[in-house]
């Protein structure tokens, strides 16, 4: 507290830095004459010092059941397993992994279905002329009206 023409008023110590909150880890608190300190999301401690939560260890994470959890500092990533495609919470079994496509083409997902497309450089019905150059084919071509 500081006294202030005869009034004593409040040193906010978060502001002047005079806090020992953990930097980047933690959040500081201005109370009347003195301050407190707590862990943000992804940490844990009493704030002067934080620790990274591993959610993967604890089950904090919430990856779908066909992910895998990985631990990055103060979070986690879900990453969808092999042969199977989303955004790690929600994995669905990847199409093209058991749907194979002929020569000269390759599977792509399109609208939660797969499809077989000519690869970039190669043209006609059946994929089978190959062109010199970037070329993009008449089936990857969507129109919007």
């Amino acid at each position: 507290m500081i006294n202030l023409n005869s009034e004593c008023g409040d040193i906010d110590e978060c502001v002047s830095s005079k806090d020992v909150c953990h930097n980047s880890r933690a959040n500081c608190l201005n109370t009347p004459g003195s301050f407190t300190c707590s862990c943000t999301t992804g940490y844990s401690g009493d704030g002067v010092t934080c620790n990274d939560i591993n959610e993967c260890e604890v089950g904090t994470d919430n990856c779908g059941i066909e992910a895998s959890c990985v631990n990055t500092i103060g979070s986690f990533n879900c990453i969808c397993s092999f042969g199977y495609t989303g955004d790690g919470m929600k994995c669905t079994e990847d199409d093209c992994r058991t749907h194979g496509c002929e020569e000269f083409y390759v599977c792509r997902i399109l609208d939660n279905q797969y499809a077989c497309v000519c690869q970039s450089n190669y043209t006609r019905t059946n994929c089978s002329d190959e062109i010199a150059g970037r070329y993009l084919h008449i089936s990857q071509i969507i129109v919007q009206c």
